[in-house]
């Protein structure tokens, strides 16, 4: 958040991925994205600078199914991606 309000020219991209089924379940993927995106909005960043967007498992780090956890919890994630500086 610190980045975000000091450079308010920054936009971002907030993307939702989750792990451990091969289906694209994006309503949990964007739902993850959104969750960030909204705390980002309560804590001052203006929402037109940031956007969400739910991949389901289609772009996993480790294959699925994994063969532990911590591949598991590798796969469900939340990545930033900035878009304007």
């Amino acid at each position: 958040i610190y980045v975000l309000l000091k450079l308010p020219e920054l936009k971002i991209v907030i993307q939702g991925h989750i792990c451990c089924v091969i289906r694209d379940d994006y309503y949990l993927s964007s739902s993850r994205a959104k969750s960030i995106k909204d705390y980002f909005v309560k804590n001052g960043v203006d929402e037109n600078r940031l956007r969400f967007i739910g991949y389901g498992s289609t772009k996993p780090i480790y294959n699925i199914p994994e063969k532990n956890g911590y591949q598991a919890l590798m796969n469900r994630r939340v990545e930033i991606l900035i878009l304007e500086n």
